[in-house]
């Protein structure tokens, strides 16, 4: 297929070998006058929870490594499907990951711009004491309007936050969040104007 749409991610494709787990038939070789198209997703979600269409114009079609253009085919660019500057999007066939896409730029402005009315939370250490455990956790985020995407960082977990977004109920979900899973809660500060100054007071431990 070639894709009319835009194609906003500009990057690095880096194909698995057989060795990997990749393609054994080596890069998919594309025609010029189209696209690859597949599914990927954008850790921490997995291929179980976060697959959607995604397509490549790799510059160098018959590279393991090579120069690309990105996008997604029909979900934006937000919630589990955000990606940014730094993300690496693992290329899917079927349930197997067969590349790792390293985003170097984003040419959206719209995305760009979006980005700097957001604070981002660094939460470690993540600790799950069960799969459900897990799964719950992503549940809450999502369900926050004001939380805009995540990603993983090594051992911790980067949290993009719309600070226009956060109201009254949506701070005491993430007081609650930060508190339920041990994270220092101090840089919510940062999203605590004069008017939720008592609430963070009050749910700060007592000696």
């Amino acid at each position: 297929m070639y894709f009319r749409g835009r194609l906003p991610f500009r990057g690095r494709i880096i194909w698995l070998t057989p060795e990997q787990g990749g393609r054994s038939s080596g890069p998919p070789t594309t025609p010029v006058d189209q696209d690859y198209a597949s599914t990927a997703f954008v850790p921490p979600r997995t291929v179980r929870n976060g697959l959607a269409s995604f397509v490549l114009r790799v510059d160098d079609r018959t590279a393991w490594n090579s120069p690309a253009n990105a996008g997604w085919l029909i979900v934006e660019n937000t919630g589990v499907y955000r990606i940014q500057v730094g993300s690496v999007v693992v290329v899917t066939e079927g349930s197997r990951a067969v590349g790792h896409f390293h985003v170097d730029e984003v040419l959206d402005a719209e995305v760009a711009m979006a980005a700097a009315d957001e604070l981002i939370l660094e939460v470690e250490p993540l600790t799950y004491y069960s799969y459900n455990d897990e799964a719950a956790f992503f549940e809450w985020l999502d369900k926050l309007p004001c939380v805009t995407s995540y990603r993983g960082r090594g051992r911790a977990l980067l949290i993009a936050v719309n600070v226009a977004a956060v109201d009254d109920e949506a701070f005491r979900d993430l007081l609650a969040l930060y508190q339920r899973y041990g994270f220092n809660r101090d840089p919510l500060r940062g999203l605590a104007p004069e008017r939720f100054t008592a609430l963070f007071e009050k749910a700060a431990p007592t000696d």
